[in-house]
C-alpha cells in the first residue's frame, strides 16, 4: 500500500462535516448509492449483519444501515472517527466500532482480524499501486457467504494526481482473482456524476467552493426522492449515451 503521492489531503477532507445539509452532498450520496444498488443487485439484506468499511471517509453509508448492524471500520484520522462515531451514536447505532489506522502498520490492525458479513472499500483501490495487497488481506475477513464492495471512478474527465490506478473490469477481475476472490456481480454507474467530475475534483479556492455548492444543490433531491429516483435518472442518462462515472465489483470468496 505505498503511497507515492502525498496522502496527507486524505487526514482533513473529512473532517467535521457532520450536519445534516453535509450528509446530502452529492459527492457522498454518489458512492452510498452505488453500495446500496449493489446490495439491492445481490438481494443483501443488512439487518443485523457485521458491515465492515475500509476507509468510511465521513461516514455516510452507515446512516443508511439498519440500527441492528454492527458497525466496524477504519480512517485515517483520529478526529474523524471521533466524529463520525459520536454522531452515529447520537442518531441511534449501538453497535459502533469505528477506529483509526496508520498506514505504515494497516496490515497488523485489530479489526482486520475479525470477520465481517459484508465488507466496503469504497474509492480505494484506485490510490494503490498493489489494489490486490488489500483485496487479499480484506478477503480473509470475510465470512463463507460475505461479500466485498470495491467501487472505484472510472472515465474520469479530469486526471486525479492521487489516483495510481485507471480502474476497468478487467483491472477489477485481475486484483480479485490475485487476491484469491471471485467477482460474482460488476455494474457501472453514476452518470450524473460523470459530467460534475472536474468541477468535484477541485480542493482548494473558489472552484472548491463553487463543487461544494453544486454537490449540496444536486444532492439534495435525491437524498429526498432515494435510491430509486437516482436508479431512473440514471437508467434515462444511460440511454442518451452519458459514460459512467463509477464502477463497482461485488467479490466472493472461492
Amino acid at each position: 500500500m505505498t503511497q507515492p503521492v502525498s496522502q496527507d489531503r486524505f487526514l482533513e477532507c473529512y473532517r467535521g462535516g457532520q450536519g445534516r445539509l453535509n450528509h446530502m452532498a452529492y459527492l457522498r450520496l454518489c458512492k452510498v448509492f452505488v453500495i446500496l444498488e449493489a446490495l439491492r443487485r445481490n438481494r443483501i439484506n443488512l439487518d443485523g449483519k457485521r458491515i465492515f468499511d475500509y476507509a468510511f471517509g465521513a461516514g455516510t453509508f452507515f446512516r443508511y444501515c439498519p440500527k441492528s448492524a454492527h458497525l466496524s471500520g477504519v480512517e485515517l484520522d483520529p478526529l474523524t472517527v471521533h466524529e463520525v462515531s459520536a454522531a452515529l451514536v447520537a442518531t441511534g447505532y449501538r453497535k459502533v466500532d469505528l477506529q483509526a489506522i496508520s498506514l505504515e502498520s494497516w496490515r497488523e490492525h485489530p479489526l482486520l482480524r475479525q470477520t465481517f458479513d459484508v465488507i466496503i472499500c469504497s474509492h480505494v483501490l484506485e490510490h494503490l499501486e498493489c489494489p490486490s495487497e488489500l483485496l487479499t488481506v480484506l478477503g480473509q475477513c470475510l465470512s463463507p457467504e460475505g461479500i466485498l464492495i470495491a467501487v472505484v471512478p472510472i472515465n474520469e474527465i479530469r486526471a486525479n494526481p492521487h489516483h495510481v490506478q485507471v480502474a476497468n473490469r478487467a483491472a477489477m477481475e485481475n486484483w480479485a482473482a490475485s487476491a484469491g476472490l471471485r467477482l460474482s456481480d460488476y455494474f457501472e454507474c453514476d452518470r450524473i456524476g460523470w459530467a460534475m467530475q472536474p468541477l468535484l475534483a477541485s480542493n482548494r479556492g473558489i472552484t472548491h467552493l463553487l463543487a461544494r455548492a453544486t454537490s449540496l444543490a444536486v444532492g439534495l433531491p435525491f437524498s429526498l426522492l432515494g435510491l430509486t429516483a437516482w436508479r431512473w435518472k440514471d437508467a434515462a442518462l444511460r440511454v442518451l449515451g452519458i459514460p459512467a462515472s463509477q464502477a463497482c465489483a461485488v467479490l466472493r470468496r472461492n
